[in-house]
C-alpha cells in the first residue's frame, strides 16, 4: 500500500500538467459596433475592428464598455496591463452614455473605481462622430480606494486614457 500512494500521486500531478490551460481572455475586441444617441434624428454607427483594450499603455474604452487594468511600476514607468475580471483589477473602468434627468439629453460618463493604495493621474483623449481625430482633455485623477465620475456633453465614439503616473 505504501508504494501505491506514491504512485497515484505521481499519476495525478502527471494528469494535471497535462491538462490544457484555461483559455486566456481575449486581449483584442474582433470587432466593435458603437451607437449613439445624437441630435440628429438616426443614431450614429460606427464599426470597429481588432481594438486592443490596452496598448502601450493606453486604454481604449467605447461606449457601453466595462473593464479593469491592473497598474505596476518597472523602474520609474508606471505599467497598465488590461485585466477582464473587472472587479479584481487594480482599476476598473466603466465608459457609458447616459441621458439626464433634468433635461433628458445624452451625455457620456466615465466611472472610475481605484483599489490602488496610491492616488493615480491620466489624460485622456477623445473621438467625436464623424471626426477621426482625438481631442485632449483635461488630467484625470482617482484618489486611493475611491470612485471618481468624470462627464462630457457630446456623444464620444471612443476614449483612449493614457500618460498614466503616481
Amino acid at each position: 500500500m505504501r508504494v501505491a500512494l506514491p504512485f497515484v500521486a505521481a499519476v495525478a500531478i502527471q494528469l494535471l500538467q497535462e491538462q490544457p490551460a484555461p483559455a486566456q481572455y481575449p486581449t483584442v475586441r474582433k470587432s466593435v459596433a458603437v451607437e449613439l444617441v445624437t441630435d440628429k434624428k438616426k443614431p450614429y454607427i460606427e464599426h470597429f475592428e481588432d481594438v486592443p483594450f490596452v496598448t502601450n499603455n493606453k486604454v481604449c474604452l467605447f461606449p457601453g464598455e466595462n473593464f479593469g487594468v491592473d497598474v505596476t511600476v518597472n523602474g520609474k514607468a508606471v505599467v497598465v496591463t488590461y485585466n477582464p475580471r473587472h472587479k479584481k483589477a487594480d482599476v476598473e473602468f466603466w465608459f457609458r452614455q447616459q441621458k439626464a434627468s433634468n433635461n433628458n439629453r445624452q451625455f457620456m460618463i466615465l466611472e472610475v473605481e481605484s483599489r490602488l493604495s496610491r492616488m493615480l493621474t491620466f489624460n485622456a483623449a477623445l473621438i467625436f462622430p464623424e471626426q477621426k481625430r482625438d481631442y485632449d482633455t483635461h488630467i484625470f485623477h482617482v484618489n486611493p480606494k475611491e470612485q471618481n465620475f468624470y462627464s462630457w456633453p457630446r456623444p464620444t465614439v471612443k476614449l483612449t486614457l493614457e500618460d498614466f503616473r503616481f
